[in-house]
């Protein structure tokens, strides 16, 4: 190369890190600018509502930094002229401001300062306002200027909300650092540690194999593997599944330790560390089951009394089961369409959703004038599973779920039962699925559920269905799937849920209260709950032979059991003036009476449904009452 072509060379790349600086020497400029006319309310064209404090700010970073600012700020130009003002009752105010100043500048100024306890809030409202780039500035920041914090911080906040690339940060900070950790702990440096640190990292791979098998190699690089004991190295080729499925590895233990070689299990005998992890849990799963025969219950409590296989009936005439009598005829010779049953049906029926043969999600409506089920409508929605439901004038709101990828989503779609279409509804801000739902007037809650990953979770969500917008609540103090939720007197009670905790959420107060729990042996299954004279009844979701009654003004349960034929799996459940209809997932209806405490009807759904999931009850009447056009008053002359 000639001595010109060098001198261009040279130059085009000093011109080219001089336009790099410029550029951001421009940008930051630009963001210091902005944030000082901000400071001094200068130009600005939007006010932040925060609780009882509000923040100027400017429309168009705003939108630039922010698709949820960019949603918001598009519905609130659409209905209101002039300046934009935004409630984010959620976020607290100096959450909002810390968000705002890296909104504005890319950066934290007083970073250090911050309080440990708050990086968590931090977290959360920037991935919920979906701030462009602001986890991964906060997750780089914080492992690099309060590591050992930020690791336990960062990892919780990572599961809770699914966040793999913040998973994967913090995977790959501890691989990069694990010898620090080693040098900094008492009980390693006082002795050779080597043993201990493969066990550590065994020991956490086996918590979660699916996810962590593949770091494993990242990880062992730290390990002096021959200064491993031989009584270890064999140990580990005879009992680790893990070591016996990686044949490099086990050829360098054996070229260091050549005794432990004679001891090592075949590879071809070998079974992979995965499916062995899933024996396991099988087995976990087994042991946790409640037993069908309520063998956990000490045997001199056991009732004496054989139980009755058939149900028991009460005076005709009197009960909703004795006038919805549904025989195997009327259901085969059924001829009205979904509408058509809409517009026959005038008081109180039920409504049950699900899958029918074709894999379809449809809906069947009780028409109790004829004492028939109507033919099933299909909803044309995505194919979704273990979604939540709601139901509020006439509108019918399908919550989140997850795909046949098993990928959790935050999608609504709403459909209107009396012109049976189907439109997009608000999507929440945390996709999740098997959560718990209750309503209280036009509002739903959604809590718990599983997150991306599979891991419980204690967010809480709210639903306007009216106005069709989400607000957060604060997140439960308990980790739950599937739990129980129910309304009394205005406050939300959230039971169960894998757990026997308890806690109720005050709307007034904003928070959260510790309940008394639940026997034990609600601690291991989903439980579904109903609202009746301001108790809650609660059952756990296999074969529920008692129930637990929650009385809030004392504060206590009361174990109740119960007589005759319980359903099989309870996926729903709603009270009718003291009845508890439930759906069973073998397709059946079982009818609960508060009064007596005994399970004293069943009947049959669709034959079409195979796979019910979920039972409504509802007014047609206050439907379409709600639903009617407004009526035209001429005015008289």
């Amino acid at each position: 190369m000639s001595v010109t072509s060098k001198l261009i060379n040279n130059m085009k790349a000093a011109m080219s890190d001089f336009v790099t600086d410029s550029t951001l020497a421009y940008m930051t400029y630009l963001g210091a600018s902005m944030n000082d006319m901000r400071l001094r309310n200068k130009f600005v064209d939007t006010v932040l509502i925060c609780g009882e404090k509000k923040f100027s700010a400017h429309r168009l970073v705003l939108c630039s930094r922010s698709p949820v600012f960019q949603r918001l700020l598009l519905q609130e130009s659409n209905t209101h002229s002039g300046p934009s003002a935004v409630d984010l009752e959620d976020i607290e105010p100096k959450v909002l401001e810390v968000l705002l100043e890296f909104m504005y500048l890319g950066r934290i100024n007083k970073f250090n300062e911050l309080a440990l306890d708050g990086f968590n809030k931090i977290l959360t409202a920037t991935e919920l306002l979906n701030v462009n780039g602001g986890v991964l500035y906060l997750t780089h920041t914080l492992l690099e200027r309060k590591p050992e914090e930020a690791i336990t911080i960062l990892w919780d906040w990572a599961f809770e909300f699914g966040n793999e690339e913040v998973v994967q940060l913090v995977i790959a900070f501890i691989a990069d650092h694990i010898h620090m950790a080693i040098l900094s702990h008492p009980k390693l440096t006082e002795r050779d540690p080597q043993d201990d640190v493969m066990e550590a990292i065994l020991s956490w791979i086996r918590a979660e194999p699916k996810s962590r098998e593949d770091f494993f190699t990242n990880f062992v690089s730290f390990v002096a593997i021959h200064r491993l004991s031989n009584s270890y190295v064999q140990r580990l080729m005879r009992d680790e599944p893990l070591i016996q499925q990686l044949a490099d590895f086990q050829r360098i233990m054996t070229s260091y330790h050549p005794k432990s070689s004679n001891r090592s299990i075949s590879l071809a005998k070998s079974t992979s560390f995965v499916n062995k992890q899933l024996e396991w849990e099988r087995e976990r799963e087994k042991e946790a089951d409640i037993p069908d025969d309520n063998s956990s219950v000490p045997q001199k409590f056991k009732p004496k009394i054989q139980r009755s296989s058939t149900t028991i009936n009460s005076q005709k005439g009197l009960h909703f089961y004795d006038l919805w009598t549904i025989s195997a005829s009327q259901m085969r010779n059924t001829q009205f369409s979904f509408p058509e049953a809409m517009s026959i049906t005038e008081g109180i029926t039920l409504m049950i959703l699900g899958r029918d043969e074709m894999n379809r999600f449809v809906a069947h409506l009780y028409i109790p004038e004829k004492l028939s089920w109507s033919l099933s409508h299909e909803i044309t929605i995505p194919n979704r599973e273990k979604m939540s439901f709601a139901l509020h004038k006439g509108k019918l709101f399908l919550i989140g779920g997850e795909d046949p990828y098993q990928r959790k989503q935050p999608d609504v779609f709403v459909f209107n039962l009396l012109t049976q279409l189907v439109s997009e509804g608000p999507p929440m801000r945390i996709s999740r699925c098997k959560a718990g739902i209750a309503q209280d007037k036009g509002s739903a809650y959604i809590a718990g559920g599983l997150n991306r990953f599979g891991n419980f979770m204690t967010h809480v969500e709210c639903l306007d269905m009216v106005a069709e917008v989400w607000r957060i609540v604060p997140p439960m103090k308990e980790k739950r799937q599937s739990p129980g939720l129910a309304v009394v007197n205005g406050e939300l009670f959230a039971v169960g849920g894998f757990t026997n905790r308890c806690e109720s959420y005050d709307p007034h107060w904003d928070s959260w209260q510790s309940v008394v729990p639940m026997p034990d042996f609600f601690s291991q299954t989903a439980v579904v709950t109903a609202e009746f004279n301001n108790k809650i009844y609660a059952f756990r979701y296999f074969k529920p032979d008692r129930v637990c009654c929650l009385d809030p003004s004392k504060n206590e349960w009361r174990v109740i059991r119960t007589t005759g034929m319980p359903p099989e799996r309870i996926l729903s459940i709603h009270n009718i003036e003291g009845e508890l209809w439930t759906l069973d997932r073998c397709g059946r209806l079982y009818v609960f009476d508060v009064v007596s405490n005994a399970w004293v009807q069943s009947f049959c759904c669709p034959k079409s449904l195979t796979r019910p999931m979920y039972l409504f009850v509802m007014n047609v009447a206050e439907v379409k009452h709600v639903c009617e056009p407004p009526k035209l008053v001429q005015s008289l002359s």
